[in-house]
């Protein structure tokens, strides 16, 4: 039978210090317990009200039986034999409450069994027709996962509405329930269960692969900057803080939150682990545009069929078969002369005009506002099919009969170019400078870590070029930034800097030797380093999260718990979990490690434990 995924069954937020706005008499206890609710939502469409109040009453039992034998330490987990509940106060007086389904395996019916009737001889069913209890995977789901998942998500709530505390004490309990509902609805169903968790990502932000080469690139754009702003470079992917930033100690929701502004781009990890030549690329483009042009005259002359017989279903109706007079219509279409125009234009396509590659592909990353289709665009082969269908009849008297067509669309005239320019939401001399940075901008909630449930809002420019991106934040002021062209022209310098670092990095790993048969069979150990807020993974397979959830579970069990090691039967891989000896001063480094090697012993595990620190240093 097929394993079913955990699935979430209701998610609940609610403070049990509220009341309701109008008294209500003494007997009425639901109606206080109803106000407590600020947001529910469940798998079942319709849930009543005495189904709901008994789920957060079970909650909030829990909590209250923990702390009296407890005062310091709430309930978090509760494991039952079919579910996982996870308790999570993000603020004082607010509980977020969630209740997951166990992946489960249905098991199959047992037989019927019978019972002969003496008197007739017949066998009458014993009616067990009731199928038997699935099995339930009670490690499908970690506790540590689950709880960082609903921090994770109350944190993104924070950065774009501001904190539970703030929204109610400036707004109002309805204005919170209403923003409450509209963000973990669509948040509490898009979380997939079944894809399973990344110990990576809740760890903190990944930082990038080069970013000991890029920091001090970074520190000398921060120079340029006013002293209260910290510059934080980022990709889709990745981070590149500068030390600047770090020290301001920026919540790792509001980078995770620029990283969605940003388009998706490759993994940087997954390049420099590429082994192929750059001449075997260029080989490998050549025959892609060989093909291109192949399959360009291929669908040129498809329309002459086989043998130069048109095919059916380009000159005749399937639903006209049955007519009488089905293939006896006096219409001819005029094919010839589209024909060999479409065989001279694949001529002409074959003998194409050198182009220089470097002046090509500076044309192609200069801004242009008005973007201009180009030949590849304008499909020749579908002209050809439109002009099959509707010949056009020139006039021979014409003068314009012989004049070609324009294959581009002409440039825009000044009076449209002012009026787009004036349409942009920024200012138009930095909608898009020559510099080719754009510059945006957008309001967060943050707090100060004094009051750290107290937000305010605050703008964050963002500065695009490519796929990379500079965010400024901090003090700006009234009149917001100010030295603006020089500003995009110094970021500009950085992203060029920067793109250049990463470019010469791929092209050094493009032209390194091939690596050997050996090396290339050979498992590939994985490892996740954590240092603060930020995570810098290897380019390895995907690690085995059980056993290192497991083993994380071991080290914050205990403090005086340093490193665990544990080996798998099926497969033989190690897996180890570390923290430096001052750990209770650090309290920031942590190391997991995966040796995929099956005849590593103990001791060649810990010194490639030791390897890591050493590199990551």
């Amino acid at each position: 039978m097929s394993r079913i995924p955990p699935s979430l069954l209701y998610l609940t937020i609610y403070n049990p210090t509220l009341r309701p706005d109008t008294p209500e008499p003494d007997d009425n206890e639901d109606a206080e317990e109803q106000a407590q609710i600020l947001f529910y939502t469940s798998r079942d469409r319709a849930v009543s009200r005495d189904k709901m109040l008994r789920q957060i009453g079970l909650a909030k039992a829990l909590v209250n039986f923990v702390e009296i034998f407890h005062s310091t330490d709430s309930c978090q987990n509760v494991h039952s034999q079919t579910r996982r509940m996870t308790m999570v106060s993000p603020e004082p007086n607010f509980w977020m409450h969630v209740a997951i389904e166990l992946a489960k395996t249905p098991r199959p019916p047992p037989p019927k069994a019978g019972i002969k009737d003496k008197g007739k001889g017949k066998v009458k069913e014993t009616g067990l027709d009731q199928l038997p209890q699935p099995e339930y995977h009670d490690g499908s789901l970690h506790d540590a996962a689950i709880r960082a998942y609903l921090v994770r998500g109350y944190e993104q709530f924070k950065l774009t509405h501001g904190s539970f505390t703030f929204i109610l004490s400036s707004l109002g309990q309805q204005a919170l329930e209403l923003q409450l509902e509209r963000f973990f609805t669509v948040w509490a169903w898009s979380w997939d269960l079944g894809k399973g968790f990344d110990l990576s990502v809740d760890l903190g932000l990944p930082l990038h692969p080069l970013y000991q080469t890029i920091l001090p690139v970074i520190d000398t754009y921060s120079l340029q900057v006013p002293e209260g702003v910290a510059a934080l470079v980022l990709t889709h992917n990745y981070v590149a803080p500068s030390n600047r930033y770090r020290s301001t100690q920026y919540p790792a929701a509001l980078a995770r939150h620029l990283m969605t502004l940003l388009p998706p781009t490759p993994e940087i990890a997954s390049t420099f682990g590429s082994t192929v030549k750059p001449e075997r690329l260029a080989q490998t483009g050549d025959a892609v545009d060989n093909c291109r042009r192949t399959s360009t005259n291929v669908e040129a002359h498809a329309s002459n069929g086989f043998l130069g017989v048109g095919g059916l279903g380009a000159s005749m109706d399937v639903r006209k078969w049955g007519w009488p007079t089905f293939g006896k219509s006096r219409k001819q279409k005029q094919v010839a002369h589209a024909d060999k125009g479409a065989v001279s234009n694949a001529a002409s396509e074959c003998s194409e005009a050198q182009v220089d590659q470097s002046a090509l592909e500076d044309a192609i990353s200069s801004y242009n506002s008005f973007s201009l289709p180009t030949e590849k665009e304008v499909s020749p082969t579908r002209y050809d099919r439109e002009h099959e269908k509707h010949p056009v009849q020139q006039d021979p008297q014409t003068p314009d009969a012989g004049t070609p067509r324009p294959s581009r669309v002409p440039s825009p005239s000044p009076a449209s170019s002012e009026a787009s320019s004036s349409s942009s939401s920024q200012p138009a001399s930095y909608a898009k400078p020559l510099s080719g940075c754009e510059l945006t901008s957008t309001s967060v909630f943050l707090a100060s870590n004094q009051e750290p449930h107290t937000t305010s809002r605050r703008k964050v420019y963002l500065l695009k070029r490519s796929e990379y991106a500079v965010a400024l934040l901090g003090e700006f002021g009234e009149d917001g930034l100010y030295d603006m062209g020089t500003l995009l022209e110094s970021t500009a310098c950085l992203l060029e800097g920067v793109e250049k670092i990463v470019n010469e990095a791929v092209q050094r790993n493009l032209e390194s030797s091939l690596p050997s048969v050996t090396r290339i069979l050979q498992p590939k150990d994985g490892h996740i380093m954590k240092s603060g807020d930020y995570v810098k993974a290897g380019p390895e397979p995907t690690l085995d999260q059980d056993h290192l959830y497991e083993a994380r579970a071991v080290l914050e069990s205990e403090l005086a718990v340093a490193e665990v090691f544990s080996r798998g039967l099926h497969p033989q891989h190690w897996h180890i979990a570390s923290r430096p000896i001052d750990y209770a001063e650090d309290g920031q480094s942590e190391a997991y490690l995966q040796v995929s090697r099956k005849e590593a012993t103990l001791s060649d595990v810990d010194n490639v434990l030791r390897g890591l620190y050493k590199a990551c240093a």
